[in-house]
């Protein structure tokens, strides 16, 4: 996805409170690598926060669905207290509440939202993750 111009213009918006807030961007003495270094925190928190605020709105949705069904035995299964979930992904660790729904007949659980989100179950990373470590 491609920032729009007006996106960015509220970005930096943002940004110039963020200097202001602090005295400036560059202190006194500072160096450029220790401002480039601020930056990409300030970057990797903000592109965590929005991946945590569409996970959680994703859940919200997923959890709302009035039926799921095991994907062992295709059969009907009940709604659990949501799981947290923590995930490594390049710009940090996000951390969401999983829907959960147990399956009586097989007696497991399982997690809907995984397969919406293209998340191996075995695996606690970002597929972006996954793919650096391969």
């Amino acid at each position: 996805m491609a920032i729009s111009t007006e996106l960015r213009a509220r970005l930096l918006k943002v940004v110039r409170e963020y200097a202001q807030e602090r005295g400036g961007l560059l202190s006194q003495g500072e160096r450029f690598a220790e401002l480039e270094e601020e930056a990409c925190q300030l970057g990797d928190a903000l592109a965590a926060g929005l991946i945590e605020m569409r996970l959680e709105e994703q859940a919200a949705r997923a959890g709302a669905t009035a039926t799921a069904y095991c994907p062992s035995c295709r059969r009907p299964a009940r709604a659990r207290e949501p799981e947290p979930r923590l995930a490594p992904t390049r710009r940090g660790e996000v951390t969401w509440q999983e829907p959960t729904y147990y399956c009586d007949r097989c007696r497991k659980s399982f997690f809907p939202q995984l397969n919406i989100l293209s998340l191996d179950p075995d695996h606690t990373v970002s597929p972006g993750v996954l793919k650096k470590m391969v």
